[in-house]
Parts: structure tokens; C-alpha cells; sequence
């Protein structure tokens, strides 16, 4: 510092214009789109399937994180271009995902990742980040499939976050911690005598269910609870009943509860944070649209009112309750998100409406109109050394990836071309590098493969409109949006519609052309099927 001052001064001044470098000139964002065809993300999926790992699903690596935006590509690729094999290989990873030890079999919700490649040894530490996106994931994969164990994942997943993660004002805490006693995962491990004494006259099929082995299956003698096996294929193999073998499962569960509450809990971070409490109440709603089961309906309505009634302010969204932390973009995009999916759910316009104020305030607040990408840091917030732009898919998605998808439904829901056309530049640019790097890409990649066919516009008016919305959100449908009114509403697209014939009515359009109005809802799914 004395002797070599102005080389120092330099190099900091070299290391700072570095980190102030522009996300889109560092990957070549501000030399134009392209535009992406369905053979362009057939090579993006030849590319990820090398990766695959065909045993044990997800990627052929450890340790293995469970990446829900990944799956959910997959599975939108696969509904778009009929690529079978897609699915089929999300399927398999969602079945394996869900009978590993990184599900909690004994009390629902998923750890952050396993330690292993075989989803069998969790890092015990739950995120609400993760469970909030794996039950959109889950609730997706039900809607496809109608499998009951998809089902079970998302109500157990519901009622740990009923049990152990929610505040008295309907908000999520963050995360539970890894250790409790100084020990990794001692809340959640069983010893063989354990499992002998809660299951009694069950035990050689608890054991065979479980894997459980008298040397343990991770540690010496210490048990983490997964599945080897589908159910159907162990209750054939032991003769029993399906019904009964679940019967069986279920009692000792309940047993295996009641007993670890007993131990000494994990540590709890209370934090209620706006953006992982809206990625939550997606996860919600889409778990409601798929099932039907009140659990989901009772914890997201709680839910919302929290995040509108605490969160939302007239200076705009906080991020963490009771503090006064000014939201980030990851915090406006996925509350956004939220509502959006909450009016598609319950079709309450008050949270619609909500989700327009504020992405109209993060135009305002965080958009760069020369680059035509959103900072991660409002211009009302502290200055940083550098204003970032949050671009690559994560664990959690790019907020810029969530925004470019809230703007073209809320486009199309308010009519607006605007917001339709901020959505279209900003996947356009990115579109080169989707192509490159589909995997740290994989929610650009959805959203920007889903502008290959034109979105259903699928409006329900009458009495009946919310229950048969229900209905059609039962159907794996990626490529729509869903809006129901039963006594009018001011809502751009409700123009002109009206009830016909004194029943409930179903308009389906595209680009704002629609089919013949229709009072059934088979008839309507055909027409949402037929996108000429």
C-alpha cells in the first residue's frame, strides 16, 4: 500500500469494473436474438439426455440436487413436441426423488439434496424454497399421470409445512436445520430395534418396505427410511393387498411421528421471506388445481392474506416480516407469480390485480431499458458497489426468467402488449443461450418453448365457473391461462362474454380469436387441444 500504491489502485479499480461488467455484455446478450424452432430444442434435449442417469433418474451425478425447473421442462418439451421419452425419464425421477431417504416418509416435505447419487442419504436440511417448487412439480406430474403416490407426496409435503413451518399468520418459516443435538440428521434416523419396537407384529414388512438392516443402510446402525421397491411390486412379492400393505405403512408412520416428536427438534429459521413464501403458495394452488383436497385450499388462502396483508406495503413488497428490508427481484417475481396462479385458482381479482400493481412497480424500479433485463436491486434500494442482473436458472429459477413469464400472462390477461412484448425481447436474447446451456437455462427454456404454439385463453362465465374451472385444471394443460367470473367482471378478455343459454359458459381463444362458445367441458377440452 505505500510502496506500490498505483498498481493496487489498478488492480481494486480492474476487479471492480469486472464485477460491474453487464451480465448481458459478458454473455453476448447485446448482440440480438434469435429465434428458436421445436428442432432446436430437440438438440437442447438430445443434450441434457446424455446426462441422465438411467438407474437411479435425475442427472448422472452425486451429490444430487432435485432442480423442479429441469423436470418441469421436460415435461412441458415433452407435451409440446410428444417426445415420449422426456416424460418418461422426469417420471422416473420423480419416483425416484419421492421413495428415496431425501423424502421424509415419516413426515413429509424434502430435504435440499442427497449426499449420494441414489436420493437415498439427504443433507438433512429442509428449505421451504425447495418444497414450495417441488409441490408445483408433483402437482403437475399428478395432474399428467393421476398416480396415487404423487398424491401422497403432496399432502404429506402439506401437512409438514402445516405441522412444523407455519407462523400464526398464515406465513412459511425458512428452513429446519441439518442437526439437532450437534448430530446430522439424528431428528430423523432410526436404529433396527426402533423400527422393531414400533412395528411389531409388522416389522418384516416395515423392514422389507423401508430397508432397514440391523447394520443400518447409511451410518453404523443408523436407518434412513427409503424405498427400494414401487408398492404394488412388494405387495405382490409379499402377497399381500395393495390396500392393506398401505394400511400397514400408514399405521406405523403414524406410530414413528408420534415417537420422534418426542426428540429433540432441529433448528428452526424463522425467517418469513416473501419470495420463498410465494413460491410456496404456487406450489399451493397448483397441488389444489391437481387434487381438490381442502389442506391445500386452507394453506394458501391463509397464505396470500398473509403476504397482502404483511408484505405488501404502499412503498412496495417487503422482503423479510418485521423487518425493513425493501423486496428483491427474486421477492417480486415470485410473489407475482403467486398471485397470478392464486387467481387462476380461486379467482379472487383482488390478488390479479395486486400482481399488475406490482409488476408495474418493478418496471418502474428494477428494468433496464437499454439491456431490456430487470436488475436484481430496485434504484430506490442502497447503493452496491455493482447492480446485478440475476440470469441462470438455479436451484431456484432466474427472477428474470419468472418475470418474463408473469408479463406474458399478465399480457395476456389484461390485454396489455406491452407487457407482452418486455416478455417476448427478453426471451428473444436469451435464446441463444438456451440453446447453449439448457440446463442452467431451464425456465427460460420452458417459457420460451411454450411461444412455439399459440396460449389458450379459456374464460368460464356463469354460476358454475369456478367449479368447472377446477375441472379443466385437473388436465396437464402447460400452454394456458384460466380465468372464471360468475357475476361479471371488468377484466378486458370478459368483454362481450356472456352466459349462454342460462348455463355456465366456456370461450376458448387464441390471440384473442375465439371457438364457438360451449356449456361443456369436454367439448371445451377438445377445442383447447385444437390450436388452429
Amino acid at each position: 500500500y505505500v510502496h506500490k500504491y498505483d498498481q493496487l489502485y489498478e488492480s481494486a479499480s480492474q476487479f471492480a469494473a469486472n464485477i460491474d461488467q453487464s451480465e448481458a455484455e459478458k454473455y453476448g446478450l447485446t448482440e440480438g436474438g434469435v429465434t428458436l424452432t421445436l428442432s432446436d430444442f430437440d438438440s437442447t434435449y438430445t443434450s441434457l439426455k446424455d446426462k441422465f442417469d438411467p438407474k437411479w433418474g435425475g442427472m448422472n451425478r452425486s451429490p444430487k440436487f432435485p432442480m423442479p425447473a429441469l423436470w418441469n421442462f421436460l415435461l412441458t418439451y415433452s407435451h409440446i413436441s410428444g417426445q415420449s421419452k422426456a416424460e418418461e425419464h422426469c417420471l422416473f425421477t420423480l419416483d425416484k426423488i419421492a421413495a428415496g431417504g431425501i423424502y421424509d416418509h415419516v413426515g413429509g416435505g424434502f430435504s435440499r439434496y442427497s449426499v449420494d447419487g441414489e436420493w437415498h442419504v439427504p443433507h438433512f436440511e429442509k428449505m421451504l424454497y425447495d418444497n414450495g417448487q417441488l409441490l408445483s412439480l408433483y402437482a403437475n406430474a399428478y395432474k399428467l399421470t393421476g398416480k396415487s403416490e404423487y398424491k401422497q407426496v403432496l399432502i404429506g409435503t402439506a401437512q409438514w409445512l402445516e405441522r412444523e413451518m407455519l407462523d400464526s399468520n398464515g406465513g412459511f418459516y425458512s428452513a429446519l436445520d441439518a442437526d439437532s443435538e450437534g448430530e446430522e440428521g439424528k431428528f430423523y434416523v432410526w436404529t433396527f430395534d426402533e423400527v422393531k419396537e414400533m412395528a411389531g407384529d409388522d416389522f418384516s414388512i416395515i423392514a422389507e418396505y423401508y430397508n432397514v438392516t440391523k447394520e443400518g443402510n447409511w451410518e453404523e446402525g443408523k436407518n434412513v427410511l427409503r424405498k427400494l421397491e414401487e408398492d404394488k411390486v412388494l405387495a405382490a412379492e409379499l402377497n399381500l393387498d395393495l390396500t392393506n400393505l398401505r394400511q400397514t405403512v400408514d399405521r406405523f408412520n403414524q406410530k414413528a411421528l408420534k415417537a420422534r416428536s418426542g426428540r429433540i427438534r432441529p433448528g428452526l429459521d424463522n425467517k418469513l421471506i416473501a419470495g420463498w413464501n410465494g413460491l410456496a403458495l404456487s406450489g399451493l394452488c397448483q397441488s389444489y388445481q391437481a387434487t381438490g383436497d381442502n389442506i391445500f385450499a386452507k394453506l394458501a388462502t391463509g397464505n396470500a392474506a398473509f403476504i397482502r396483508n404483511h408484505l405488501v406495503t404502499k412503498d412496495g413488497l417487503v422482503r423479510i416480516y418485521g423487518l425493513d428490508t425493501r423486496g428483491y427481484l427474486e421477492d417480486y417475481a415470485a410473489v407475482i407469480q403467486a398471485f397470478i396462479t392464486y387467481y387462476e385458482t380461486f379467482f379472487d381479482e383482488t390478488y390479479l390485480n395486486l400482481a399488475q400493481t406490482m409488476t408495474n412497480q418493478v418496471i418502474s424500479e428494477f428494468y433496464d431499458h437499454k439491456e431490456n433485463l430487470f436488475y436484481y436491486t430496485s434504484n430506490q434500494a442502497e447503493s452496491l458497489i455493482a447492480r446485478k442482473k440475476e440470469i441462470f436458472d438455479n436451484v431456484i429459477p432466474a427472477s428474470n426468467s419468472i418475470m418474463a413469464e408473469n408479463l406474458q400472462k399478465l399480457g395476456l390477461m389484461y390485454d396489455d402488449e406491452s407487457y407482452k412484448k418486455m416478455s417476448f425481447t427478453m426471451v428473444y436474447q436469451l435464446n441463444k443461450l438456451i440453446r447453449q446451456e439448457p440446463e442452467y437455462l431451464s425456465n427460460w427454456a420452458s417459457i420460451s418453448l411454450l411461444r412455439l404454439k399459440p396460449t389458450a385463453e379459456v374464460l368460464l362465465v356463469g354460476e358454475q365457473a369456478q367449479e368447472q374451472a377446477l375441472q379443466i385444471h385437473k388436465a396437464y394443460l402447460p400452454n394456458k391461462i384460466l380465468m372464471a367470473s360468475t357475476n361479471g367482471s371488468t377484466l378486458p378478455l370478459f368483454e362481450y362474454k356472456t352466459a349462454m343459454n342460462n348455463e355456465t359458459t366456456i370461450y376458448v381463444c387464441f390471440d384473442k380469436v375465439c371457438k364457438r362458445p360451449v356449456n361443456n367441458i369436454d367439448t371445451a377440452m377438445a377445442e383447447i387441444h385444437d390450436r388452429k
